[in-house]
């Protein structure tokens, strides 16, 4: 057994939104009911609205013991042909790197580090790439942001470089 710097032990999570627009509260999509006290729990009901539409949102974050934090990286995932047309984005992912999408950019407007959102659309028929939107935004996050977001933490935290 060794110890590790705890810059290197990392977590990465993805937390999962649904996220609706112009849904009414009393048309039966609420976040929690006004008796409920402390936590907020989702009771969503279709009532006569028939389905509720919304997009769903995933934050992917990997965070050190020691405190660093990767670039941001959102996923809006289960796009129509109207919002991302097969004929812009044949393989059905859409990546945008975005400065100032980062931990305290909203803050200091001088702080112009990049953060990525994602869009990916829910047919995998007339794709041109042979594999799936989510093992697309998979492999990019690690080829294009972790990977080389964890070189440079070894650089900062100057331990060792080594090709990752």
């Amino acid at each position: 057994m060794y110890p590790v710097h705890p810059a290197y032990v990392l977590s990465t999570d993805d937390t999962a939104f649904f996220v609706f627009e112009d849904i009414n509260v009393h048309d039966g999509a609420r976040l929690g009911s006004r008796k409920q006290r402390g936590n907020v729990h989702g009771s969503f009901t279709t009532k006569s609205r028939g389905q509720l539409c919304g997009q769903r949102v995933r934050f992917t974050i990997t965070i050190s013991a020691g405190g660093y934090m990767a670039p941001l990286f959102m996923t809006v995932a289960g796009l129509s042909d109207g919002e991302l047309p097969q004929s812009t984005c044949p393989d059905g992912v859409l990546i945008l790197k975005i400065p100032g999408l980062c931990v305290g950019g909203t803050v200091d407007p001088r702080i112009q580090n990049c953060g990525y959102v994602a869009f990916t659309h829910s047919r995998k028929d007339g794709s041109t790439s042979e594999e799936s939107p989510e093992m697309t935004i998979f492999r990019y996050y690690r080829t294009n942001i972790l990977l080389p977001w964890i070189e440079e933490l070894r650089l900062v935290v100057g331990s060792y470089t080594v090709d990752v």
